[in-house]
């Protein structure tokens, strides 16, 4: 197998014409990389994901497997970790943020828009106010202006994931991003899961995690409690699920 470097990645947009200029590094997480780029004066972020062995998420075999349940031939092949496996896999991986992310801005919710995508790798729009690119909410701490409507736009957002019949699985203030307007973006979908895919038990696991790390965060740094118990009644009516489940996760 060729070994495809992020510098030929990056090589590939530029003579593709999809940027002129490479800024460099912006961020590196878990799963890949993101770099800065230009196209004209419109500032363009490309995503490359790591490969399988970089990766620090550990569990992510078990994880892709819960999405193959169904499949019986596929998650046989990824448990084993035969070519077939692991190449199901890869392409798993790679391919699951971007149709997250396409699916969800068509819903409405406040996510980077795809531009295009190339291998183990996608671009989209790079999430910046004026004058600089965004911030990742975590590192705001105490400064926000107005909390309780990021906040509410954040429950808002998890709403509409749900309708679209996503759950983030790794929703946190390090993966929401707030300008200097106060105007915040997910990012970072990699942990999705489809709703119809999982048990509805572990959806609503996920689903309450995701909630409590950002409840915690607006409890923690600005003394915020919105009720919310409407709200994860809501959601659990599509998960089938009855308030005495609920309660029992919670």
């Amino acid at each position: 197998m060729v070994n495809i470097t992020n510098d030929d990645i990056l090589a590939t947009y530029l003579e593709e014409g999809h940027v002129d200029t490479i800024l460099g590094p912006l961020s590196s997480g878990k799963e890949a990389q993101v770099y800065l780029a230009l196209l004209g004066e419109e500032y363009r972020a490309i995503k490359i994901f790591k490969e399988a062995d970089e990766r620090s998420f550990k569990c992510r075999t078990d994880y892709t497997m819960t999405m193959f349940e169904s499949h019986r031939r596929e998650a046989r092949a990824i448990k084993n970790k035969s070519s077939f496996g692991k190449e199901l896999e890869e392409d798993f991986w790679h391919s699951r943020e971007i149709n997250t992310l396409r699916r969800l801005h068509k819903f409405g919710a406040n996510v980077p828009r795809v531009i295009t995508e190339g291998v183990r790798s996608f671009m989209m729009e790079c999430c910046r106010d004026e004058n600089n690119v965004s911030t990742k909410l975590g590192e705001w701490r105490s400064n926000l202006k107005n909390p309780e409507r990021i906040y509410k736009t954040i429950l808002h957002n998890m709403t509409i994931f749900i309708n679209a019949g996503i759950v983030h699985g790794d929703l946190s203030p390090y993966n929401i991003l707030c300008d200097e307007n106060e105007k915040i973006t997910i990012i970072d979908f990699p942990q999705s899961v489809k709703i119809d895919a999982v048990d509805n038990h572990l959806g609503m696991e996920l689903l309450l995690r995701d909630l409590k790390n950002v409840t915690t965060f607006f409890n923690k740094y600005y003394k915020l409690t919105i009720p919310v118990d409407n709200l994860i009644s809501s959601w659990a009516e599509h998960f089938e699920l009855s308030p005495r489940e609920v309660e029992l996760m919670r």
